[in-house]
C-alpha cells in the first residue's frame, strides 16, 4: 500500500517536472522569439525587401521615363538640324541661281532682291556689306546657266541712235541708211568717251561676250576724231587690243587709226585711239596726281589709275586752214568707283587735284586748250549725297578755276550708266571755256541708255549692255 503510494508520487513529480522543462523550453523559445523581433526592429526600415523592392520599381519607372524624354530632345534636335540644314541648302540653290547671270551687276542685283524679300539670311551683314562697297561691273558672279543667252529686242524703228545699238545686224542695216552721225560743222573737232567694260581677250568675266565688230559698227557710226577708252583690259595684252580695235575701225571707214595706251599695268587701263588721217599726236603723258591714291610720281599706278594726256593737233588741209594751229590736249581719267565714304573722298581728293591740272603747263600750254573726259564715277555717297549732288559739285570744281575755268558739257540729266536700277550721269567730258561756241554745245549720250530710257526695257536683258559695255558712250562736238 505504502510502495504504491510512493509510485504515485513519483509518476507525479516525473510529470510536474516534465511540464517544468516544457514551460521553461517554451520561455526560452518566447525569449529568442522577442530578441529576434528586437533585432528585426532594430534594424534599417531601408533594408526591407518591401521597401527595395517599391525602390526598384520606381527606379526603372524614372528610368524608362528619363530615356522617353532624351530619346524626344535627341530626336527634336535632329528634326531642328535636319531642317536647319534643309534650309541651308535652300538658300544655297537660291545663291547660285542668282549668280549665274555671266554678269556682276545682274548678279548683284539678284541677291539684293533675295535679301530684301527675305528668301535669304545675313545673320553677320557680310552679304550687304559686300553689296554696298562692290565696284560697278566687278564682283562674284557664274557663266549663265541658260548657256547662249536671249536677249530682248528693241522695237524696230528708223532711229540710228536705237538700231545702232540694237544688235550687229541691225546696226549693219542702220549704217547703210545712215553710215555717220552727222556732225554740225566740219570744223567740229568730235570726241567721245567710252567705258569699254574689260576690253580685251577674256575667258571669263565681264569682257568675254564682247562683240568687236558690233563694236567696230558703232564706233564708225559715232564718227569719233578722238575716242578715250577706260578699263583696258591690262591683263590680257592690251596693246593687241587696242590694235585689233583700230584695224576693226580701219576695216569699216576705210580710215586709219592710232592708239595710245596707259603705261602702267592692271586690270583697268586708259587709252586712245586717234584718226590718223585728219589729227596727228603730237605728244603723251601719265598725269600721276590724278591717281587720288598715288603719294608721288614713284607710286602713280598705285592701286588706281592715273591720268593719260594726249595732245593732238589737226593735220594740214583745205577744210582746216583756220584752226590748223590749234593743240588740244584731252586728259583720260578714270575715277574711284563706289558709293561708301573712302569712294567718295578719293573723287574729293581727285576734284581739288583739277585746278592743278588746268595750272600745269607741262600738260597744256598757255595758249593751248584743255579737255578733261572719262568714267568720273559720280554716283554719290551712301549716306545721302546723291549721284545728281556729285555731278554738280564736279561742275563747280571745274567751274571754279581760277586761271583756267572748264565747263562740264553733260549734266545729271545725261544717261551713262544704270546704278541700282536707276540711269544716272559718271562719264562726263569737261572742256575749256576757251572753246568757242560752248553755250550752244551739249554732250550727247548713246548706247544701250538710250534704249532703256525710251522703251522702259530692263537694262541686263540687252545685247548691248552684254556684248558691248555696261557704261554708254558720250559724244561731243566743238567749233575749233
Amino acid at each position: 500500500m505504502v510502495e504504491e503510494e510512493n509510485s504515485k508520487e513519483t509518476i507525479e513529480w516525473a510529470r510536474l517536472e516534465f511540464d517544468r522543462e516544457k514551460f521553461d523550453s517554451e520561455l526560452e523559445v518566447r525569449k529568442q522569439e522577442l530578441e529576434l523581433n528586437r533585432k528585426e526592429q532594430d534594424r534599417s526600415p531601408y533594408r526591407s525587401p518591401l521597401f527595395l523592392g517599391i525602390l526598384v520599381a520606381v527606379i526603372t519607372l524614372v528610368g524608362n521615363f528619363a530615356a522617353t524624354i532624351y530619346n524626344g530632345v535627341v530626336e527634336r534636335e535632329k528634326i531642328v538640324a535636319q531642317s536647319a540644314l534643309e534650309d541651308r541648302r535652300a538658300q544655297a540653290s537660291l545663291v547660285l541661281e542668282a549668280v549665274k547671270t555671266g554678269d556682276p551687276d545682274a548678279a548683284a542685283d539678284n541677291l539684293q532682291f533675295l535679301l530684301d524679300a527675305q528668301l535669304i539670311t545675313d545673320e553677320n551683314g557680310t552679304l550687304a556689306s559686300y553689296l554696298k562697297s562692290r565696284d560697278p561691273g566687278t564682283g562674284i558672279f557664274l557663266p549663265s546657266s541658260e548657256g547662249t543667252r536671249t536677249f530682248t529686242d528693241p522695237p524696230e524703228t528708223t532711229d540710228p541712235r536705237i538700231e545702232i545699238f540694237a544688235s550687229s545686224a541691225r546696226c549693219l542695216a542702220s549704217r547703210q541708211r545712215q553710215p555717220r552721225l552727222p556732225r554740225s560743222s566740219e570744223s567740229d573737232l568730235r570726241i567721245v568717251t567710252w567705258n569699254l567694260e574689260f576690253l580685251g581677250r577674256s575667258e571669263s568675266g565681264p569682257g568675254k561676250n564682247k562683240d568687236l565688230s558690233w563694236l567696230g559698227c558703232t564706233l564708225a557710226w559715232l564718227n569719233p576724231d578722238v575716242l578715250a577708252i577706260q578699263e583696258v583690259n591690262g591683263e590680257s595684252e592690251p596693246a593687241a587690243t587696242l590694235e585689233s580695235l583700230a584695224q576693226e575701225l580701219k576695216r569699216q571707214t576705210g580710215e586709219n587709226w592710232a592708239y595710245v595706251l596707259q603705261s602702267c599695268s592692271g586690270r583697268q587701263m586708259l587709252g586712245f585711239l586717234i584718226r590718223r588721217d585728219h589729227y596727228e599726236i603730237q605728244a603723251n603723258q601719265t598725269i600721276w596726281y590724278l591717281n587720288s591714291k598715288a603719294q608721288s610720281e614713284a607710286d602713280a599706278c598705285d592701286r588706281l589709275r592715273p591720268g593719260l594726256a594726249v595732245q593732238v593737233k589737226a593735220k594740214e588741209s583745205p577744210s582746216a586752214k583756220d584752226y590748223a594751229h590749234q593743240v588740244v590736249t584731252l586728259v583720260n581719267i578714270h575715277a574711284d568707283a563706289g558709293n561708301q565714304d573712302s569712294d567718295y573722298e578719293s573723287r574729293e581728293i581727285l576734284r581739288a587735284n583739277f585746278s592743278r591740272l588746268a595750272e600745269d603747263e607741262s600738260v597744256v600750254a598757255s595758249d593751248g586748250r584743255l579737255v578733261v573726259l572719262g568714267d568720273f564715277n559720280t554716283i554719290g555717297r551712301v549716306d545721302g549725297i546723291s549721284s545728281e549732288s556729285e555731278v554738280e559739285l564736279t561742275a563747280d570744281a571745274f567751274a571754279g578755276i581760277s586761271t583756267r575755268p572748264l565747263s562740264l558739257m553733260t549734266s545729271s540729266e545725261t544717261c551713262t550708266y544704270i546704278w541700282q536700277n536707276e540711269c544716272i550721269a559718271i562719264d562726263h567730258i569737261a572742256v575749256d571755256q576757251n572753246f568757242p561756241s560752248l553755250n550752244n554745245t551739249n554732250a550727247q549720250s548713246f548706247g544701250y541708255c538710250t534704249i532703256t530710257k525710251q522703251f522702259g526695257l530692263e537694262a541686263t536683258s540687252l545685247a548691248s549692255r552684254e556684248n558691248l559695255s555696261d557704261h554708254c558712250p558720250v559724244v561731243l562736238d566743238l567749233d575749233m
